[in-house]
Parts: C-alpha cells; structure tokens; sequence
C-alpha cells in the first residue's frame, strides 16, 4: 500500500484486517513524500519492512499487529520524517541478509523521529528498537520490550539503543529478556531513562547481558529501579518494583455489529433490568 497524500487508513481491527505480502519483497504501507496519514486496525505482515516512512513523510499508526515481516517492522529515515504508534503490537521481525537490515521491531535514523508508547514490542531480531544517526529522536513511553532474538552469528539481542548522536527517551518502560543488554547508548548516542524496569537480561555468546551499556554514549537513569542481570545462561529473579505502565490493551476487541446493536438496544437493557 503506497501512500502518496494524506488520508486515513481505517480497518474494523487488527484481527480481521490483514495487509499480508503476496509476492516479492517491498514494504506493507510505505509513505515516501511529505504526506500525513493516519492508519488503524489492521495486521501488516510478511513485508519488507512492515511499515517504511521516508521523504518527510509521517503517520499515527494506531492499533496495528506488525508480525512477522523483515528488515524491520517499521523503518523511518530521513529529516522531516516521522511516526508515532499507540497501542500497537511489534513482533517476530526477522534480519535481512542482503541488502543487510538488523530486524528491528522499530528502525528510526538520519533524523527522523518516532514515538512508540502504550505497545508491545516483543521477539524482534538484533534490535527491538533502534535508534541512529545526528537529529534523530526517539520515545519509548509505557511499552514494553522484550525476548529480542539474537542475529544468525548469536550476537546481539538488545532491547533498545541509541545509536550514534541520536537522542532517546524512554519512560514508564520494562525492558527485559533480551540478549547482551536491555539499554545502549553507543557512538555518542544518549538515554534518559525515568520510571522503568530493566531486567532478566541474558548473555549472548560473547558472555555480556547487562542492564545498561555505555559503548561511547551517555545515559541519565531517574526514578528506576536497578537492573537485575545475568552472567550465566539462566536469567536472574526480577526485581520487586512499582511499575504501572498504561497499557490497558495492546489492540482493540473485535465486537461484530450485531453484539455492539445488541449491547446499545432497548430489549437488551430491558432484559438486563429484569
């Protein structure tokens, strides 16, 4: 689906309404000139990538499934570009070998901007969300991220990271399970993480599986609790913190028309009374 002005893309709900790949390999929804649009209630999967904004192009994607596809389950580059995606649902995004893309849940760089908040964003590949390059800016808002795989080579697996020069924020967030560290900020690349969990993070092969690296950035932690970790292949307890993310639910129920006339119509709150 190639979006070349602004509209709304509306579907009944991610669980009837699938955009799946036929043949060949090209993105699900792709936004390449400066045109807004909005997109809801629909399941994009087996594309490459699931979602591509470029060219100052942006999109509110909300209520969306993103399973399954490659590349990246939604990949935004370029100055003036961006999206924000609610109550959504990223997973089991898979690497590309040629041309080489990590696999990412959410893929943001050369300046573009992303906000991802009240989603899941679970069992992508080498990154579950990641960041780069000078001017790009990214927010994890009450989401979680978890069970990133590691690539072919057993490397990597991170939860989120903030690549070279690029800014991230990351509030009311669990970050766990994921391979190597839950956080980096490398290259020059900065976190603020406030009121989060990082935790049960697992070695890859090269033995590391920390809560939060530093490989040449910067990060600012307020409000978290600390990181529980592991240096074996079992993962550690979880750590006892307050944390109440606002993720009352990740896609919408499906009601057919007939339950929702049923539930609104006055035999049916007749029969309720009685």
């Amino acid at each position: 689906l190639t979006i070349a002005h602004s509209v709304h893309v509306v579907g009944h709900c991610a669980a009837q309404v699938t955009i799946a790949a036929s043949a060949g390999v090209a993105p699900g929804v792709s936004i390449a000139t400066a045109s807004s649009a909005t997109l809801s209630g629909v399941t994009i999967t087996g594309h490459s990538p699931g979602i591509s904004i470029s060219g100052g192009g942006s999109l509110i994607a909300t209520g969306v499934v993103l399973d399954a596809n490659s590349g990246a389950g939604a990949a935004i580059s370029g100055s003036g570009s961006a999206i924000e995606i609610d109550d959504s649902v990223i997973r089991s995004t898979t690497a590309v070998v040629s041309p080489a893309a990590k696999g990412s849940g959410v893929n943001v760089s050369g300046g573009a901007h992303a906000t991802v908040q009240r989603s899941a964003v679970i069992a992508n590949t080498e990154v579950g969300i990641y960041a780069t390059d000078a001017s790009t800016k990214l927010t994890v808002a009450d989401t979680i991220v978890t069970d990133t795989n590691e690539n072919a080579a057993s490397q990597l697996g991170l939860g989120i990271e903030a690549g070279a020069k690029t800014t991230v924020e990351i509030d009311r967030s669990f970050v766990a399970r994921n391979h190597e560290a839950g956080i980096v900020a490398a290259a020059l690349g900065s976190a603020h993480v406030v009121q989060s969990v990082v935790a049960n993070n697992v070695p890859s092969a090269d033995g590391f599986g920390h809560g939060l690296t530093l490989a040449g950035g910067s990060a600012l932690v307020e409000e978290s609790p600390s990181s529980k970790t592991s240096t074996s292949a079992s993962p550690s307890k979880m750590p006892r913190a307050r944390f109440k993310p606002k993720t009352r639910s990740f896609v919408a129920i499906c009601r057919t028309p007939t339950t929702q006339r049923a539930r609104g119509s006055a035999p049916a709150r007749a029969a309720a009374s009685r």
